[in-house]
Order: C-alpha cells, then structure tokens, then sequence
C-alpha cells in the first residue's frame, strides 16, 4: 500500500506513521457525530514503524488549478502529535506545496506550535520565494476546539485564511500553475 510520494511515511520529516487503512488490518480511521476523526495509535504494520495513522486525499479524484481549498479541523493533541491540511501537485512533482495547517498536538522546544498557532506556508520550485509564518488562532485551543483553515490560490495572488479571516497574502510564483489536489493527515514525530 502506498500513500505518500510512492510511500506510506515520509521518513524525510522525521515521521514514525504508517499511514494505514483496513486493507492492512488497522483503521485509523471513525466517524462520529458527522466528523471523521484520524487517530494515531502505536503497533505493528507492513514497515514495522512504531505507529499507525491515517491520511486522506483527492489524489487521482480531484485536483484542479486554483481555487479555494479549505477544511475544518480539530487538531489532534499531544507531544508529537502533527496534523495537517495541505495541497500537493497531481503530476506528483514537488514542489511545490501550499500548506493551510500544521498545527502540532503541543508546543515544541522553541514555543512554536502552541495550541493557538498554525503554521501557513507555500513552498516553491525557487526556494527564495518560499514563505512561512505561524499565525495565531482566535476563538479557543485547536486541541479542543474545530476551525476552519483555507487557502485561496489564484493566478497572481495566493491568500490564507483562518476561520475566514485573511492571515497571509504571497505573489503566487509562475511556476505554481498546475493541477494540486488535497491532502490532510495525521504525521507522528
């Protein structure tokens, strides 16, 4: 089974999932309420990686050239804990990527990634042009509380938002101009 840029982790980050389904016998995955929750649990899995999780896309579903892309999400808590909401070109090319959440389940060693922080980021094929930023988030802890998290990817201009209120704004570089599709996890590490 294979999830991820031909994988089922991506190790590069430092990821310890195995993004798992029922076809391997652990499902991450529940809905309850109308939500679907992603859960990260330790045991065993087809790369012997200390933990499974779950990751849902539109790869090979939906992917289109700009628009606007948004979830809403209840971050998972925890240390070590990463969640995720983000776009990924359909020719499977990279980058670049446009991250509307990573949010970590507990604030790391610098402060970042408390739960009232969301990074927001966009990646590109020329790295002077990547940006990123943690942008604060209103309206009660991510751990505990649902908000929404887009991103609106136009020609010239790329806006993020949460809970529908702009936190960046970045020229979209020209060589982000073809189909993405969406992406949400839960990475462990």
């Amino acid at each position: 089974m294979t999830f991820y840029f031909g994988g089922s982790t991506l190790s590069s980050n430092g990821d310890q999932e195995y993004y798992s389904d029922s076809t391997v016998g652990v499902n991450p995955f529940s809905l309850s309420d109308g939500a679907l929750y992603i859960t990260a649990s330790p045991g065993s899995n087809p790369d012997n990686l200390p933990y499974n999780s779950g990751m849902i896309t539109t790869e090979g579903m939906f992917a289109q050239t700009y628009g606007y892309f948004e979830a809403r999400v209840e971050v998972a808590p925890g240390a070590g804990m990463w969640s995720s909401f983000y776009l990924l070109p359909a020719n499977e090319s990279w980058p670049p990527e446009f991250d509307a959440l990573e949010a970590f389940g507990a604030q790391n060693a610098t402060g970042a990634g408390a739960g009232n922080q969301a990074w927001q980021n966009q990646i590109t094929v020329n790295h002077a042009q990547d940006f990123g930023q943690w942008n604060l988030v209103g309206g009660g802890d991510m751990h505990t509380t649902w908000h929404t998290f887009g991103v609106d990817w136009e020609p010239d201009v790329t806006t993020w938002y949460i809970d529908g209120v702009e936190t960046m704004q970045r020229p979209t570089p020209s060589t982000t101009n073809t189909p993405m599709y969406m992406l949400a996890a839960l990475a462990v590490g």
